[in-house]
């Protein structure tokens, strides 16, 4: 219910906005485009929000892996980002890709400059969230206009994109599976020296080249220590490759503690390992399924899968070489 007072201008004023609907898919269940969220209208955080949160806290009835909820982004204290990432790093099996801007007005990640999206990414460290910038213009068919949104409003359409035409082991950037194709303009146009400000707080930048639409150009994950968990693409490879062996490796449970049992297991890990090994997700695998007399004891199986997961190419280094008259190509390429 909105009410029609002139004072109905944010959540937190005795004008409530309130909604109660099941989840659903795509814009089903609520539009991410209307004004609610996307236009200056004042909006801070709901706790229609918290518990939205509470009910996908639980992985034995809620599965999802890849969760957005546009135009609610950071407050001042950052309370909402930092409780998303604190829900999906606690189930450890969902990223979010998440919006920011610098207080608690909904709109306010629209005028957002460069220096405070830095500010903004700087406050979280995980590797199970993104967030990307700035905001593009896209069609609002229903109302024939053009409007300004969030930028994960097309950033959860090219990870599904990426998905379809690939897997999720695949970086969603670049111009084959990055491209926004829905969007018409970028809300700032970032230089060389913008985008490598950004992705020094780990804040993947959006650009638009002459003649192109807007790409996202970096595949960043919030994590501040630099390792493979750095990358959007490998967190959500051990995302994917986590679900389909825990799913998989239930249907032991309760069987004998044996190595009939064991050797099983193995033959149900091998061939979901193997399929994204093929498919360009890994380098190298190996499974180690331990039973010692103690974990025997205390009926259980303990396992290690170890990964060497296929890194993206993020830079391309070509050298172009002038060749004098005579000069033998041979000895140039050695």
């Amino acid at each position: 219910m909105i009410t029609d007072s002139a004072s109905a201008t944010n959540f937190s004023s005795f004008n409530k906005v309130r909604f109660s609907f099941p989840f659903h898919q795509g814009f089903d269940g609520f539009d991410p485009r209307s004004d609610l969220l996307v236009d200056d209208n004042d909006g801070t955080l709901s706790g229609e929000y918290n518990n939205a949160m509470y009910i996908l806290q639980d992985p034995d009835y809620i599965d999802f892996n890849l969760i957005v909820v546009p135009g609610v982004h950071s407050s001042a204290t950052g309370t909402f980002v930092a409780r998303m990432l604190n829900m999906v790093s606690e189930r450890s099996d969902v990223f979010y890709a998440a919006d920011i801007g610098n207080d608690a007005t909904s709109g306010s990640g629209k005028a957002l400059t460069v220096s405070q999206a830095r500010t903004e990414a700087d406050k979280y460290d995980s590797s199970y969230g993104a967030v990307f910038y700035p905001w593009l213009k896209i069609p609002d068919a229903d109302n024939n206009r053009l409007i300004w949104v969030p930028p994960t409003v097309e950033v959860f359409g090219a990870i599904a994109f990426n998905d379809a035409v690939g897997h999720p082991w695949f970086a969603p950037a670049g111009f084959i599976r990055g491209a926004l194709d829905n969007a018409s303009e970028v809300r700032r146009k970032l230089r060389q020296t913008d985008r490598i400000d950004l992705e020094a707080k780990n804040v993947n930048p959006i650009v638009m080249f002459p003649g192109q639409v807007p790409v996202i150009y970096a595949q960043n994950t919030l994590q501040k220590k630099d390792s493979v968990l750095s990358k959007i693409n490998v967190r959500r490879l051990l995302i994917y490759a986590k679900k389909l062996v825990a799913s998989s490796v239930r249907n032991f449970l309760f069987e004998p503690n044996n190595q009939a049992t064991r050797n099983r297991i193995l033959d149900v890990i091998n061939p979901i390992l193997t399929r994204i090994q093929r498919n360009q997700g890994l380098e190298r695998f190996e499974i180690i399924l331990t039973a010692t007399e103690d974990e025997v004891d205390a009926n259980q199986i303990t396992g290690k899968i170890i990964m060497l997961p296929t890194r993206a190419a993020e830079v391309i280094v070509i050298d172009f070489i002038s060749a004098g008259t005579g000069a033998q190509f041979d000895e140039l390429v050695g």
